[in-house]
C-alpha cells in the first residue's frame, strides 16, 4: 500500500499516531480545501472516540483516513470503508471532512466499524464475491451475446445477490448507528414507524423494478440503463438502509434475538427466515422475503422474472 511507503514524507500536523491502552491510533489527513478548525474539531472527535467507544476499543489497530470530496461517488458519503481494505481484514475508516458534521461522527464512525465488525464475523464479502464470480460465469456461457449487446443484464443480476446481504450488513449498521444516540426504543410506536418506512421503500422499488422489466422486455438500450440506474438507487441505495434496520430491530423487539453477534454469523437466508416468523407473529406481510413469496418484494420471483425475459431476448 502506497501510504505506509511514504509515511516519513507525511507533515506531522497531517499525520497522527499514537498508542492508548495498548492499541495503535493513526489518523492521516488527505484533506484539501476544508476548513482547518473544522478538520482540527474532527481529529480531536476521532481520537476521543477511539480512547472512549467500545465500538472502537475492540480493534488492536485503527486507521482513519480523512479525505475532502465535494462531486462523483465519494461526494454522497459522510464516511465510509472499502471492500479491499475489509478483504484484507484492515480496520481503515474513511472520513469525508466536507460532508461530515463535528457532532456527527461517532455514530457514523460506529456505523462504519460496525461493517468491519460484521466482515470479520461473517466473511460475507468474500461470499458475494464467489456467487458473484459463479454466476457471471453461467451467464457468460448461456447469454453471452445478450450480455454484450445489453451489460445491464449480468448488473440486475449481481444487485439482487448483492441486496440480500446488504440488508443484514447496513441493518446492523444503522442499528449501532441509533444506539450510539440513544435512539433505540421498544414499543409499537416505533415499530410501526420503522415498518412503515421500509414498506414505502419496499413498494417504491417494487415499482421501479416493473418498470426496468418492460423496459428490458421492449425498450432500447439507453432507456434499458435509465431504468437500471432508477433500479440500483432504491433497491441499493435506498432500501438495504430502512427496509434491513427494519429488519433488526423486529427480530430484537419481536423475536428477542439481542445479540447482533449471532444475527451477523446468520447468512442472509436465514436471516430473511427469522424475520418473516417475526412478522407473522405480528400479523403483517414481510418487506422483503427470499423464497415464500409472502414479501412485497420476493427475491426468487423478481429472479423468475428477470429469468424469464432473459431466456426470451436470447432465444
Amino acid at each position: 500500500m502506497a501510504f505506509w511507503k511514504k509515511r516519513v514524507e507525511i507533515p506531522t500536523e497531517k499525520y497522527i499516531e499514537i498508542t492508548y491502552e495498548g492499541r495503535e491510533i493513526i489518523i492521516v489527513d488527505k484533506s484539501r480545501d476544508v476548513n482547518r478548525a473544522k478538520i482540527k474539531k474532527i481529529k480531536r472527535e476521532i481520537l476521543l472516540f477511539s480512547k472512549t467507544d467500545k465500538a472502537a476499543k475492540r480493534f488492536p489497530k485503527i486507521t482513519f483516513m480523512i479525505e475532502s470530496h465535494k462531486k462523483g461517488d465519494r461526494g454522497m458519503y459522510r464516511a465510509w470503508v472499502e471492500t479491499e481494505k475489509l478483504l484484507q481484514n484492515k480496520v481503515i475508516v474513511y472520513i469525508n471532512a466536507v460532508k461530515i458534521k463535528v457532532k456527527g461522527i461517532k455514530s457514523d464512525m460506529v456505523h462504519e466499524l460496525r461493517h468491519i465488525t460484521h466482515q470479520q464475523i461473517s466473511n460475507w464479502i468474500k461470499k458475494v464475491a464467489w456467487h458473484s464470480d459463479r454466476t457471471g460465469k453461467i451467464l457468460q456461457k448461456r447469454f453471452s451475446k445478450l450480455m454484450k449487446e445489453e451489460p445491464d443484464t449480468k448488473d440486475i443480476r449481481e444487485m439482487l445477490l448483492l441486496f440480500t446481504h446488504l440488508l443484514p450488513a447496513e441493518g446492523q449498521a444503522d442499528y449501532f448507528k441509533y444506539l450510539s444516540k440513544g435512539r433505540i426504543i421498544f414499543n409499537k410506536k416505533r415499530f410501526k414507524k420503522y415498518y412503515s418506512a421500509a414498506r414505502k421503500w419496499s413498494l417504491l422499488t417494487k415499482k421501479q423494478w416493473t418498470k426496468y422489466l418492460a423496459t428490458k422486455k421492449g425498450g432500447r438500450l439507453k432507456k434499458i440503463e435509465k431504468a437500471k440506474k432508477k433500479f440500483w438507487n432504491t433497491l441499493i441505495i435506498k432500501l438495504p438502509y430502512s427496509a434491513g434496520f427494519h429488519m433488526i430491530y423486529t427480530l430484537v423487539y419481536v423475536q428477542h434475538i439481542n445479540d447482533l453477534d449471532k444475527i451477523a454469523k446468520m447468512g442472509p437466508h436465514k436471516f430473511v427466515r427469522e424475520y418473516e416468523k417475526a412478522m407473522k407473529i405480528k400479523g403483517l406481510q414481510p418487506v422483503v422475503s427470499l423464497t415464500s413469496g409472502k414479501g412485497i418484494l420476493d427475491y426468487n420471483e423478481m429472479l423468475a422474472e428477470w429469468w424469464k425475459i432473459v431466456k426470451q431476448k436470447s432465444s
